[in-house]
């Protein structure tokens, strides 16, 4: 009697491929979580940055706004707005801050404002 046993000596191509396929998809999952983390990380960056630089605008703005009217006193909506007679343009909040409260004076050294989740943002 002839019997004859074959044994396999290694895997066939196609478990090889799925094998890679697999790692592949595993290797594309944990770049996107990485790109997601970085993107969140990113808009916190721009905010911290942003709201600052809306209060330096809205500060020097205030300044010449009253130095130009002989003001002692002025407010967001007197600053910003859309066309040539607000000193600067509409201002867009960043993090839920409302500039329509502030109320600017001769002798503020500093603006105060706090952002939709109580971040208190200072400007000097």
């Amino acid at each position: 009697m002839n019997h004859q046993t074959h044994f396999s000596n290694g895997y066939a191509s196609k478990e090889i491929l799925d094998a890679i396929i697999v790692i592949g998809f595993a290797i594309a999952g944990y770049f996107a979580l990485g790109m997601r983390n970085e993107q969140l990380h990113s808009r916190a960056l721009y905010r911290a940055s942003a709201v600052p630089n809306n209060l330096r605008q809205l500060y020097f703005a205030a300044h010449q706004y009253m130095h130009d009217g002989q003001i002692n006193s002025c407010t967001y909506t007197d600053l910003a707005g859309v066309g040539p007679s607000y000193p600067i343009n509409a201002i867009y909040p960043v993090g839920g801050e409302d500039y329509t409260k502030l109320v600017i004076t001769q002798t503020m050294t500093q603006l105060t404002i706090s952002t939709a989740d109580g971040t208190v943002y200072n400007w000097p």
